[in-house]
């Protein structure tokens, strides 16, 4: 580990942050050559980011929270439908509601039981073309529709978006979502 600490300083500093690292408690950092400590989360950002570090800037979303550490924001569609969409790390799809997906023509893929916080249900696989949320966007994006009555007032971007972002930091009452 020492070893790794060492080589993940030497990256930060040619990278020119390490000096913008906040102090943290030693319960949630790691030791550093010099004495000082480097957060977790930023070691973990970095090396998420060493495999697909490009000199060119990623594109980059901040949201904040409104409430109860929620974030919620706009979310293209496709780039036909504006929507309002939860960010739901426990999701491990992006999911969208039948009005939603009959609004976009999307041909509903084979059934799948979904196991939600509502209770269980038979959704349908589907693929959106895009999902865009501020200037991040990816495409071919794997979701699940959710059936006509079941309530749905907003998509929630799940892991099937998420997992695919250069990086996702949540710190305090902003998320930082990292576009490839």
């Amino acid at each position: 580990m020492p070893f790794l600490a060492s080589q993940l300083h030497k990256v930060a500093t040619a990278l020119g942050r390490s000096e913008r690292t906040p102090e943290v408690s030693s319960t949630a950092a790691l030791s550093q050559p010099s004495g000082r400590t480097a957060p977790i989360i930023h070691v973990f950002v970095i090396a998420a980011l060493l495999p697909h570090w490009s000199p060119a800037k990623a594109e980059t979303v901040l949201l904040q929270t409104a409430s109860k550490s929620l974030f919620r924001t706009d979310v293209v569609l496709n780039e036909k439908l504006l929507v309002r969409g939860l960010i739901d790390t426990g999701s491990s799809s992006l999911g969208i509601c039948a009005s939603m997906a009959e609004s976009l023509g999307i041909i509903l893929g084979p059934p799948i039981g979904l196991q939600t916080a509502n209770g269980n249900l038979i959704a349908h696989r589907a693929r959106l073309q895009s999902v865009r949320i501020g200037r991040v966007t990816l495409r071919e994006v794997d979701a699940v529709v959710h059936p006509a009555n079941s309530s749905c007032q907003e998509a929630l971007i799940g892991m099937s978006f998420l997992r695919r972002l250069r990086a996702l930091v949540i710190r305090g009452d902003t998320l930082q979502l990292v576009g490839k």
